[in-house]
């Protein structure tokens, strides 16, 4: 396993060592740097954990629309609170430039493990259905990631999907921070509409997300081409390759959610997160199912068990709601692991949260979720 920012060659924008203070923030070692940032370990003083903190490279600092987006990613991740996004902390400034105080994780990026080639079938629904959970909290927050990618969706040690990079991403309808008629994203993933520079909405995250599925199922990208131009024009014109002629042993039901997910007319694919995760557990997939048993056509009429866990309330302070969501989230999981149980996901019960709604409504509800 390695460290969530792995180091690099880049050479170092900030002139900093160990020990150095930024705010209550000491810090630890330099982690690695990118296009878009420098990471250091650092430790928060005040809360006695470890921290990263990102800081924009110099160079970058007088660009206003780069320094906008790296703004932007702190106030878009900052707004949001799931386990499968990374959370964010705090922002400022040091030595004039900016920085994101950031969770610390250990693990390995998405895309360590597709350079090795395609993952088991299994690893790759639960993969997928974890960044489902995440993007659809996004979503439903009014955030577009505009970069699904393997190096911006990180394994934690215990194997939790956590999204990371919102520097792309932009809020509802924040017309300052759209970048109209440039392609924005990263060309191997990046939906027909970004490639065509047009405006593109959380659909566009579902595409990219159907792709690095495929790249999960095959160990191959959809669209790669040998050039940019033939890249992006395959993007937009061309289908991707049937699955069964890469992997002849894959499950054929999963042909259909890859050809809905990355079809070119937005209208033509899933309209949610929600929805592209609902295939999924339609299939009957759960994290030790078989390959054999997954190449089951589905039943017209399943009969399977099905319930929903009621959102556990938090009796103590703010400080621990962390811990109803975390507690809740796991039972569901577990419970989803059981064969012949279908269980409503996460996002199904969040607004009964602190709802005095009867019973009978909330059953009536989630049964409309689980048919």
């Amino acid at each position: 396993m390695t460290d969530a920012f792995n180091e690099d060659n880049t050479q170092s924008f900030l002139v900093i060592s160990p020990g150095v203070m930024v705010s209550h923030y000491r810090i630890e070692k330099r982690l690695g740097a990118g296009g878009m940032g420098e990471v250091f370990l650092a430790t928060d003083q005040k809360l006695e954990r470890q921290i990263a903190l990102k800081f924009l490279p110099p160079h970058i600092t007088a660009d206003s629309d780069l320094l906008a987006r790296f703004r932007r990613e702190a106030q878009s991740a900052a707004a949001l609170n799931h386990p499968n996004i990374v959370t964010i902390f705090d922002f400022g400034e040091f030595q004039s430039r900016p920085y994101i105080a950031m969770e610390f994780i250990t693990g390995q990026p998405l895309s360590d493990l597709t350079r090795q080639g395609r993952l088991p079938v299994e690893q790759a629904v639960s993969l997928c259905l974890q960044l489902c959970e995440g993007l659809d909290c996004a979503h439903q927050a009014g955030v577009i990631h505009r970069d699904i990618k393997g190096d911006n969706v990180f394994l934690t040690e215990d194997r939790r999907v956590k999204i990371l990079d919102f520097g792309l991403a932009k809020r509802g309808q924040d017309e300052q921070l759209t970048q109209t008629g440039t392609a924005m994203g990263t060309v191997n993933y990046m939906s027909p509409e970004q490639a065509q520079g047009i405006e593109a909405d959380l659909r566009s995250d579902l595409f990219s997300a159907g792709v690095l599925f495929f790249e999960m199922l095959t160990g191959s990208l959809p669209f790669k081409r040998a050039n940019l131009p033939a890249t992006l024009y395959a993007v937009v014109h061309e289908p991707p390759p049937t699955l069964a002629d890469l992997v002849p042993d894959i499950p054929g039901n999963l042909q259909q959610i890859i050809d809905r997910a990355l079809a070119k007319d937005p209208q033509a694919r899933f309209q949610n997160m929600g929805e592209l995760a609902n295939a999924l557990q339609s299939l009957g997939m759960g994290q030790s199912m078989s390959v054999s048993t997954l190449s089951t056509p589905i039943p017209t009429q399943p009969q399977v068990k099905g319930l929903a866990v009621l959102y556990l309330r938090n009796l103590g302070g703010p400080d621990d709601e962390f811990l109803s969501y975390g507690i809740t989230e796991d039972l569901i999981v577990d419970l989803s692991r059981l064969k012949g149980m279908r269980v409503a996901p996460m996002r199904a019960i969040l607004k009964y949260k602190d709802s005095d709604a009867e019973l009978e409504a909330y059953a009536k509800d989630v049964r409309k979720e689980l048919n």
